[in-house]
């Protein structure tokens, strides 16, 4: 059950989402927003398939492509603010177990930043 606080706010989302949807040619999304580790709102819009008329699910599975790039920094930014990672932290201070000589590849390597 969505907290009737957010009710307003979702509204003016799901407008705004469903207009970029139009104006993009967009088939179908996904949306899910939590706050505090409670989901407040998550909602299937438009069509996986369109030929079929098979409507997005939230089981329904998406290629990210490039979003994953935008996503990982913004995500490794908030962990370098938080202290929780250096990029200097090695693979193997993640997966201990990982075969040398790659676990010694640090973070730092994999964000190209030598």
């Amino acid at each position: 059950m969505v907290a009737q606080e957010y009710d307003h706010a979702i509204a003016k989302a799901r407008f705004l989402i469903l207009e970029h949807q139009k104006q993009t040619n967009i088939p179908g999304l996904q949306v899910a927003v939590m706050i505090d580790g409670e989901m407040i709102w998550s909602e299937s819009m438009g069509y996986v398939d369109l030929e079929n008329a098979v409507p997005v699910t939230s089981q329904t599975q998406f290629r990210t492509g490039s979003l994953t790039k935008p996503l990982t920094s913004i995500a490794l930014g908030k962990m370098l603010e938080g202290n929780l990672i250096s990029l200097d932290n090695t693979v193997e201070d993640f997966f201990p177990d990982y075969p040398a000589p790659a676990k010694q590849i640090t973070v730092r390597h994999c964000l190209g930043l030598f």
